[in-house]
């Protein structure tokens, strides 16, 4: 990911990456308490759901290509140097 969707990580930018398609949030701060639920509501939570086993197992695939050890020494860096010190043994 680029770091314009690093610094905007919800939903819709993590299945546009994953999946090139522009995710529909036009429901996304409906009531959903409200029942019955309209049917453009039902078809919007089935296509909010489409692709997030798609999108599990590439982020999932990623993280074990070595992404989350990048993730982690990001971390340890931001944390300060005491947090280095223990991870420098390793």
């Amino acid at each position: 990911m680029d770091t314009t969707a690093r610094a905007e990580l919800n939903m819709g930018t993590i299945v546009r990456h994953c999946c090139e398609v522009k995710a529909d949030k036009r429901y996304q701060l409906a009531d959903w308490r409200l029942r019955p639920l309209t049917d453009e509501m039902v078809g919007y939570a089935r296509g909010d759901t489409h692709h997030l086993l798609y999108v599990y197992d590439r982020l999932k695939q990623q993280l074990a290509a070595g992404s989350a050890a990048s993730m982690a020494r990001d971390n340890v860096t931001k944390a300060g140097p005491n947090t280095r010190s223990i991870f420098s043994s390793t």
